[in-house]
């Protein structure tokens, strides 16, 4: 592929449309304001006088994981910013950015963008030892092996469902008949070979495992899916990956969990409040009929 056609080639609208946003939105009420200029370093490029940070050069080169050190890339990123801020100052000058909806679109950019940073900066914060990493290899892989599991599921929306579907079963009928009968109105109706106990949530594996072969659960139990009744056919073993196989990804799960209770942590300290009276309102627009078209 030639350098002029790396060059020519846009981003797309909708990466355009997002990157410039909060762009954009500095200068809501009326103040003009260079996101650009505010970055620290050098500058890349100016646009029509308003300067491009190298900052954002490199944070776009990342994003798309492009090699800065190749000329044609270099300039295929400068390309993607200049059509940023070339939009971004349009939206300016007509006013785009003080439309509500935009608004609300560039603070909820603003406000991933701030998730993401705060996410890494938290995985920076935990690192995961070695020692954990091995603990997680060995809840994992017990004795060195995969446990891995044949069942069927038939899930319901409702507990009541669920239970009547199993009197069935008490009563005479097969499992694969009751599930061929109850195809159409379940939520879940289906064979899952050879599934790994690390895949499946804990409350289905614990119901899994404590079954026999061949055996059904006695009650229904409640998974994302929906009350489910499960029927094992088949459970073994299968040698696990070597350690050095999957370190990287154990240690990358350690590290989202550990994100995960962060989150759960700042949550649980937090005051707050939702305003009831909104949701109402809300509740009650998206419920309300659509007006009659004319005759």
């Amino acid at each position: 592929m030639n350098t002029e056609s790396i060059v020519r080639r846009r981003a797309p609208a909708t990466l355009l449309a997002t990157d410039m946003a909060a762009t954009a939105l500095a200068g809501c009420g009326g103040q003009p304001a260079d996101m650009h200029a505010a970055l620290a370093g050098p500058v890349a490029e100016t646009v029509n006088g308003e300067a491009v940070s190298e900052k954002l050069v490199q944070a776009l080169a990342a994003r798309r994981n492009l090699d800065l050190s190749k000329p044609e890339l270099r300039e295929r990123v400068l390309k993607q910013l200049t059509d940023m801020t070339l939009l971004a100052q349009e939206a300016r000058k007509a006013g785009y950015a003080k439309d509500p909806d935009f608004q609300a679109n560039a603070e909820l950019g603003r406000l991933q963008g701030l998730a993401v940073a705060a996410m890494k900066a938290m995985a920076d914060d935990n690192k995961v030892d070695d020692a954990a990493v091995r603990a997680e290899y060995e809840r994992q892989f017990p004795g060195g092996n995969i446990r891995m599991y044949d069942f069927d599921q038939l899930s319901f929306e409702s507990e009541d469902d669920a239970k009547r579907a199993l009197t069935e079963i008490a009563t005479g009928k097969t499992f694969d008949q009751v599930m061929e009968e109850h195809r159409k109105e379940a939520r879940v109706s289906r064979n899952f070979p050879k599934m790994r106990a690390e895949q499946m949530p804990p409350p289905l594996l614990a119901a899994v495992s404590a079954l026999k072969q061949g055996e059904t659960t006695a009650t229904p139990v409640e998974l994302p899916q929906g009350w489910s009744l499960v029927r094992l056919d088949a459970a073994g073993t299968t040698p696990a990956p070597a350690f050095d196989k999957v370190e990287a990804n154990l240690r990358r799960s350690r590290l989202r969990h550990a994100g995960e209770e962060c989150i759960a942590k700042l949550r649980a300290d937090a005051k707050i409040t939702v305003n009831e009276a909104v949701a109402g309102a809300e509740g009650a627009k998206s419920a309300a009929p659509a007006p009659a078209k004319p005759q």
